[in-house]
């Protein structure tokens, strides 16, 4: 009896949860959640044990992204750091984390480069997005590595009938984009479907600069872009698919405006990126199941900048090529009790280019494998506490081994009431330019190490309003930051802890009987300092955390006309650590509209909305040095066939 006690104490330990009502599996990197709502506003997922927003097809059609930062706004807890216009740069932000603490997905596929551990978000074509779900809070137990602050998935938008769609508009600063999808039955329950989309910009917007006495009010140059992205996917009614994404980017790098100067007028970053996903899923008896997938992604980057004469006489001229390949399997077991599942993963990846730390190479690589268990209870009574826990294992080859943890608990004390609470032990690997780009990599990085803690609840007393509200910290040790070695060079030490702490509150209602006019707000107040003791930065802020963050957003749509208006909010923030005055950056609000109509007839339906951003016109800055365009609009034009 004591030995098998012992082992089913392992095996719990061994397991965890969030696996969710709808089949979310741990370490799913292509399994997407299929959501079915009719909902076209954000909901709260309540089958989790941490905070989870989703947000539906629906709202995204409502919204019309250009591109897909902007729908992540309407998150409590989310910042995006834009570098101005379409063509800049956006990554996000959860929790106060960096952009590299928070994991990306699509249709479950990491999108995170093992390059620099990020995603550029203004590069994901928005038309190829059906869903989004945000989740906040440490989830590399279930996720893998660089969820230490959250994970953000989106749902790949291809049509499972036979349809056609066609979308176009233009706007300010010669912005125009095409977009189209269709799909179409190929027999033996085969389905093949397909989105092309093209964007453009010359980004060439008016901002005033100053060299510190007087304002010069010029032209935003060299941040034009051009972006061209294709989605296939075959599938059929057995559990096998085929999915490929490839885009294809060209677009000047401005850089920062710093007393006057407009950065960088000639450098260009050009980036070809295709990734391909093979899944096929098999039902082994009425409780078991099994899906294997199989992953695969090649990315180049061409950096140029014949002004950069510092790097030699002619310039910067840069390229680098990553590969990467991965197999998965999950084990799934369920009954009326429990959910489980087994993950094995094991992959591939290297980068090849130069500036490499070691002069005699050209390439460098990381193997690794994964070990993962989940378990969960199902869903009981009123009144009964739903617990799970989890584990996971990392084997890298150049960073060594990394254990990851999770339990959680969600109690439904009535229907209208759900309280969860979380705790996880995370981690993030450092990337390969932290570890081996020239006079700035460090080959003994230790992963960042993170602990995160959730307590939350959320009421529903009444049909037409739901109330959410979090209360968070996140404890980070290991922290790579940029330490200055001399004046002109830097290098990527293990010296950073950090300490997070907030809260986040929630409202959204419906505020007509017939659901055509719904409100969204979100608030979040968050205090993210230094503690790793160093004199001059200990205890002050961490660079570009907003305190505040809030957004209001009305929604209308009765089925003829529909349109919506938001305001968004991002409080002070340093720009440097050290908390000095002279590297603050002021509040911002951004006011955005747009306004539409339907025209459906029984063979197309035809959408036709006049958007207007930043409608008041204010200029400020989000990074420092890189000025946002002010008031811009554009018309668009939808048809569905």
């Amino acid at each position: 009896m004591p030995n098998r006690f012992l082992l089913l104490l392992i095996l719990a330990l061994q397991t965890s949860a969030l696996w969710c009502a709808e089949g979310v599996l741990p370490d799913t990197v292509n399994s997407p959640v299929v959501h079915v709502v009719s909902s076209r506003f954000p909901l709260l997922l309540n089958d989790k044990a941490v905070p989870s927003t989703f947000v539906p097809s629906e709202l995204i059609k409502s919204i019309h992204p250009i591109q897909i930062s902007e729908i992540l706004q309407l998150v409590p807890g989310v910042f995006v750091k834009d570098y101005g216009g379409i063509g800049g740069v956006k990554s996000i932000s959860v929790r106060g984390g960096s952009a590299s603490q928070a994991l990306v997905l699509i249709d479950g596929i990491p999108l995170n480069t093992a390059q620099n551990g990020q995603v550029d978000l203004s590069m994901i074509p928005a038309s190829f997005v059906r869903s989004a779900e945000v989740q906040r809070g440490g989830s590399s137990a279930t996720e893998g590595a660089n969820a230490l602050s959250g994970v953000v998935k989106f749902s790949l938008l291809l049509p499972d009938t036979t349809q056609a769609q066609i979308q176009a508009s233009g706007g300010s600063f010669n912005e125009w984009r095409f977009n189209g999808s269709a799909s179409t039955p190929l027999g033996n329950d085969f389905t093949l479907g397909g989105s092309v989309e093209l964007l453009g910009t010359s980004g060439s917007y008016p901002i005033e600069v100053s060299d510190g006495t007087t304002g010069t009010l010029v032209n935003r140059t060299n941040s034009d872009v051009r972006n061209t992205g294709v989605m296939l996917r075959l599938q059929n009614a057995t559990g096998f698919s085929v999915d490929v994404i490839g885009r294809d980017v060209s677009r000047g790098v401005p850089g920062a405006i710093v007393q006057g100067s407009l950065g960088t007028p000639q450098a260009r970053l050009t980036e070809t990126d295709v990734l391909s996903a093979v899944n096929y899923a098999v039902a082994v008896d009425s409780m078991w199941n099994v899906k294997f997938i199989g992953t695969a992604r090649f990315l180049k980057q061409h950096y140029s900048d014949p002004s950069a004469l510092w790097a030699g006489s002619t310039g910067i001229n840069d390229t680098y090529a990553t590969r990467d390949v991965s197999v998965t399997s999950v084990a799934q077991y369920s009954n009326t009790d429990f959910l489980w599942a087994n993950t094995i993963r094991g992959g591939y990846i290297d980068l090849r280019g130069n500036n490499l730390i070691d002069a005699n190479i050209n390439t460098v690589h990381r193997s690794t494998i994964s070990f993962a268990s989940a378990i969960e209870q199902t869903d009981g009574n009123v009144g009964e506490v739903r617990g799970s826990a989890s584990v996971r294992a990392d084997v890298l080859s150049d960073v060594g081994t990394a254990l990851s943890a999770s339990i959680g608990l969600r109690d439904r004390l009535s229907p209208p009431i759900v309280i969860r609470s979380n705790w996880s032990y995370n981690f993030r690997p450092p990337s390969f330019n932290e570890l081996y780009y020239l006079n700035y990599g460090t080959k003994n990085l230790l992963p960042e190490r993170s602990h995160t803690i959730n307590v939350g609840a959320s009421i529903n007393a009444l049909s037409w309003i739901v109330l959410d509200a979090d209360v968070f910290g996140m404890f980070t040790k290991n922290l790579i930051v940029s330490v200055p070695i001399n004046p002109v060079v830097t290098s990527a030490q293990n010296v950073g802890t950090a300490r997070t702490l907030g809260v986040e509150l929630k409202a959204s209602a419906n505020l007509l009987p017939s659901n055509a006019l719904h409100f969204v707000w979100s608030y979040t107040l968050q205090n993210a300092r230094d503690a790793t003791g160093r004199q001059y930065v200990d205890g002050t802020p961490i660079p570009y955390v907003p305190q505040e963050l809030i957004n209001i957003s009305l929604f209308y749509d009765d089925n003829f006309l529909f349109g919506n208006v938001r305001w968004n909010y991002a409080g002070y923030r340093y720009s440097q650590l050290g908390g000095e005055f002279t590297s603050l950056l002021d509040s911002y609000h951004i006011v955005s509209a747009s306004v539409g109509v339907h025209a459906n007839s029984t063979k197309s339906k035809t959408d036709v909305r006049l958007q207007v951003d930043n409608l008041l016109n204010q200029h400020f800055d989000i990074v420092r040095g890189f000025p946002m365009p002010g008031i811009s609009g554009r018309v668009v034009v939808g048809i569905s066939l």
